[in-house]
Protein backbone atom coordinates (compact mmCIF):
# COMPACT_ATOMS: atom_id res chain seq x y z
CA UNK A 1 0.00 0.00 0.00
CA UNK A 2 2.78 2.40 0.92
CA UNK A 3 4.57 1.73 -2.39
CA UNK A 4 1.38 2.42 -4.35
CA UNK A 5 0.99 5.73 -2.56
CA UNK A 6 4.59 6.66 -3.29
CA UNK A 7 4.25 5.79 -6.99
CA UNK A 8 1.12 7.89 -7.20
CA UNK A 9 2.95 10.75 -5.56
CA UNK A 10 5.71 10.67 -8.20
CA UNK A 11 3.11 11.69 -10.79
CA UNK A 12 2.73 14.96 -8.89
CA UNK A 13 6.45 15.81 -9.27
CA UNK A 14 5.94 18.83 -11.54
CA UNK A 15 3.57 20.48 -9.09
CA UNK A 16 5.64 19.57 -6.04
CA UNK A 17 8.94 20.83 -7.45
CA UNK A 18 7.88 23.90 -9.44
CA UNK A 19 4.44 25.33 -8.81
CA UNK A 20 4.43 24.50 -5.11
CA UNK A 21 7.76 26.28 -4.61
CA UNK A 22 6.36 29.48 -6.11
CA UNK A 23 3.16 29.07 -4.12
CA UNK A 24 5.12 28.69 -0.88
CA UNK A 25 7.38 31.69 -1.48
CA UNK A 26 4.53 34.00 -2.48
CA UNK A 27 2.21 33.00 0.37
CA UNK A 28 5.02 33.06 2.96
CA UNK A 29 6.21 36.51 1.85
CA UNK A 30 2.67 37.92 1.92
CA UNK A 31 1.95 36.30 5.29
CA UNK A 32 5.15 37.64 6.87
CA UNK A 33 4.38 41.15 5.61
CA UNK A 34 0.80 41.08 6.92
CA UNK A 35 1.63 39.42 10.23
CA UNK A 36 4.84 41.35 11.00
CA UNK A 37 3.08 43.75 13.46
CA UNK A 38 1.59 40.74 15.27
CA UNK A 39 4.96 39.00 15.40
CA UNK A 40 6.62 42.13 16.79
CA UNK A 41 3.97 42.42 19.51
CA UNK A 42 4.32 38.72 20.32
CA UNK A 43 8.11 39.04 20.53
CA UNK A 44 7.82 42.03 22.88
CA UNK A 45 5.27 40.23 25.08
CA UNK A 46 7.54 37.19 25.39
CA UNK A 47 10.63 39.31 26.06
CA UNK A 48 9.08 41.35 28.88
CA UNK A 49 6.93 38.64 30.49
CA UNK A 50 9.53 35.90 31.07
CA UNK A 51 13.25 35.24 30.83
CA UNK A 52 14.64 33.30 27.92
CA UNK A 53 14.84 33.37 24.12
CA UNK A 54 11.97 34.81 22.11
CA UNK A 55 12.17 32.10 19.44
CA UNK A 56 12.21 28.42 20.35
CA UNK A 57 14.04 26.00 18.03
CA UNK A 58 13.31 22.29 17.93
CA UNK A 59 14.60 19.47 15.74
CA UNK A 60 11.97 18.15 13.33
CA UNK A 61 11.92 15.61 10.49
CA UNK A 62 11.77 17.15 7.02
CA UNK A 63 11.87 16.13 3.37
CA UNK A 64 13.66 12.80 2.78
CA UNK A 65 14.09 12.40 6.54
CA UNK A 66 16.43 15.38 6.87
CA UNK A 67 16.47 16.94 10.34
CA UNK A 68 16.01 20.71 10.51
CA UNK A 69 15.41 23.36 13.18
CA UNK A 70 11.74 24.32 13.29
CA UNK A 71 11.03 27.83 14.62
CA UNK A 72 8.25 28.80 17.01
CA UNK A 73 7.68 31.59 19.49
CA UNK A 74 8.66 30.36 22.96
CA UNK A 75 5.50 29.57 24.93
CA UNK A 76 6.98 27.78 27.93
CA UNK A 77 9.03 28.83 30.93
CA UNK A 78 12.68 28.93 29.93
CA UNK A 79 13.63 26.35 32.57
CA UNK A 80 11.68 23.72 30.61
CA UNK A 81 13.22 24.41 27.20
CA UNK A 82 15.92 21.74 27.53
CA UNK A 83 13.44 19.11 28.67
CA UNK A 84 11.13 19.88 25.75
CA UNK A 85 14.00 19.45 23.31
CA UNK A 86 15.06 16.12 24.79
CA UNK A 87 13.68 12.66 24.19
CA UNK A 88 11.00 11.65 26.73
CA UNK A 89 12.05 9.07 29.28
CA UNK A 90 8.68 7.30 29.07
CA UNK A 91 9.14 4.53 26.50
CA UNK A 92 5.37 4.37 26.16
CA UNK A 93 5.32 7.84 24.65
CA UNK A 94 7.95 6.83 22.13
CA UNK A 95 6.17 3.59 21.29
CA UNK A 96 2.83 5.30 20.66
CA UNK A 97 4.21 8.39 18.95
CA UNK A 98 2.32 10.65 21.36
CA UNK A 99 2.20 14.32 20.41
CA UNK A 100 3.77 16.48 23.10
CA UNK A 101 0.61 18.38 24.07
CA UNK A 102 -1.12 18.45 27.43
CA UNK A 103 -4.14 20.53 28.30
CA UNK A 104 -3.50 22.98 31.19
CA UNK A 105 0.24 22.32 30.96
CA UNK A 106 1.83 24.21 33.88
CA UNK A 107 5.01 24.79 31.87
CA UNK A 108 3.18 27.18 29.52
CA UNK A 109 3.39 30.88 30.36
CA UNK A 110 0.36 33.20 30.36
CA UNK A 111 1.56 34.86 27.18
CA UNK A 112 2.38 31.45 25.72
CA UNK A 113 -1.15 30.22 26.35
CA UNK A 114 -2.55 33.09 24.28
CA UNK A 115 -0.03 32.51 21.52
CA UNK A 116 -0.91 28.82 21.35
CA UNK A 117 -4.66 29.33 21.35
CA UNK A 118 -4.38 31.80 18.47
CA UNK A 119 -1.62 29.79 16.70
CA UNK A 120 0.53 32.94 16.66
CA UNK A 121 3.35 30.80 18.09
CA UNK A 122 3.55 29.05 14.69
CA UNK A 123 4.19 32.23 12.66
CA UNK A 124 8.03 31.99 12.77
CA UNK A 125 7.67 28.80 10.69
CA UNK A 126 7.00 31.10 7.73
CA UNK A 127 10.75 31.72 7.73
CA UNK A 128 11.28 27.94 7.56
CA UNK A 129 9.15 28.07 4.41
CA UNK A 130 11.26 30.82 2.85
CA UNK A 131 14.41 28.79 3.57
CA UNK A 132 12.92 25.76 1.80
CA UNK A 133 12.73 23.57 4.92
CA UNK A 134 8.94 23.63 5.10
CA UNK A 135 5.94 24.23 2.89
CA UNK A 136 2.84 26.30 3.62
CA UNK A 137 0.72 23.14 3.24
CA UNK A 138 1.83 19.64 4.23
CA UNK A 139 2.01 17.07 7.03
CA UNK A 140 2.82 18.38 10.50
CA UNK A 141 6.61 18.42 11.13
CA UNK A 142 7.27 15.87 13.84
CA UNK A 143 10.03 15.39 16.40
CA UNK A 144 12.35 12.51 15.30
CA UNK A 145 11.50 10.12 18.17
CA UNK A 146 7.80 10.19 17.25
CA UNK A 147 8.47 8.53 13.91
CA UNK A 148 11.06 5.96 15.02
CA UNK A 149 8.49 3.22 15.80
CA UNK A 150 6.77 3.75 12.42
CA UNK A 151 9.26 3.46 9.51
CA UNK A 152 6.48 3.00 6.92
CA UNK A 153 4.74 6.14 8.15
CA UNK A 154 8.04 8.04 8.04
CA UNK A 155 8.68 6.84 4.49
CA UNK A 156 5.43 8.22 3.11
CA UNK A 157 5.46 11.46 5.15
CA UNK A 158 9.01 12.31 4.11
CA UNK A 159 8.18 12.33 0.39
CA UNK A 160 6.91 15.91 0.79
CA UNK A 161 7.94 18.94 2.80
CA UNK A 162 6.24 19.30 6.20
CA UNK A 163 3.73 22.13 6.35
CA UNK A 164 2.78 25.08 8.53
CA UNK A 165 -0.81 23.93 8.09
CA UNK A 166 -2.44 20.86 6.56
CA UNK A 167 -5.38 18.48 6.51
CA UNK A 168 -4.78 17.34 10.09
CA UNK A 169 -4.83 20.90 11.39
CA UNK A 170 -8.11 21.77 9.66
CA UNK A 171 -9.95 18.45 9.97
CA UNK A 172 -8.79 16.39 12.91
CA UNK A 173 -6.84 18.60 15.31
CA UNK A 174 -9.14 18.08 18.27
CA UNK A 175 -9.48 14.30 17.94
CA UNK A 176 -6.01 13.08 17.09
CA UNK A 177 -3.14 12.90 19.53
CA UNK A 178 -0.76 10.30 18.06
CA UNK A 179 1.25 9.82 14.88
CA UNK A 180 -1.02 6.98 13.79
CA UNK A 181 -4.09 9.19 14.22
CA UNK A 182 -2.59 11.60 11.71
CA UNK A 183 -1.47 9.15 9.02
CA UNK A 184 -4.81 8.98 7.16
CA UNK A 185 -4.78 12.75 6.73
CA UNK A 186 -1.14 12.59 5.62
CA UNK A 187 -1.88 9.91 3.02
CA UNK A 188 -4.92 11.76 1.75
CA UNK A 189 -2.91 14.91 1.22
CA UNK A 190 0.18 13.30 -0.28
CA UNK A 191 -1.78 11.22 -2.80
CA UNK A 192 -4.09 14.07 -3.83
CA UNK A 193 -1.71 17.03 -3.64
CA UNK A 194 -2.52 19.73 -6.19
CA UNK A 195 -2.96 23.48 -6.39
CA UNK A 196 -6.71 23.43 -5.70
CA UNK A 197 -6.27 21.21 -2.63
CA UNK A 198 -3.63 23.57 -1.21
CA UNK A 199 -5.93 26.55 -1.73
CA UNK A 200 -8.80 24.68 -0.06
CA UNK A 201 -6.66 23.82 3.00
CA UNK A 202 -5.37 27.39 3.16
CA UNK A 203 -8.93 28.75 3.23
CA UNK A 204 -10.03 26.17 5.82
CA UNK A 205 -7.11 27.20 8.05
CA UNK A 206 -8.65 30.64 8.64
CA UNK A 207 -11.80 29.42 10.50
CA UNK A 208 -9.72 26.71 12.21
CA UNK A 209 -7.66 29.45 13.89
CA UNK A 210 -10.76 30.64 15.72
CA UNK A 211 -11.44 27.23 17.29
CA UNK A 212 -9.32 28.08 20.30
CA UNK A 213 -10.83 25.34 22.48
CA UNK A 214 -8.94 22.82 20.31
CA UNK A 215 -5.59 24.58 20.64
CA UNK A 216 -3.28 24.35 23.66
Amino acid sequence: MIEDKLNHNLKQTKYLTIYKQYFDIIIAAISITISSPIMLLAAAAIKFSSKGPIVFKQSRVGLNGRIFSCYKFRTMDNSTVNSVNSRPSDSGLTRLGILDKTKNDKRITKVGSILRKTSIDELPQLFNVLSGEMSIIGPRPLIPFMLEPFPDVKQIRCTVLPGVTGLWQVKGREKNRTVLDMINYDLEYITKVCFTLDIKILLLTIPALFKTDEAY
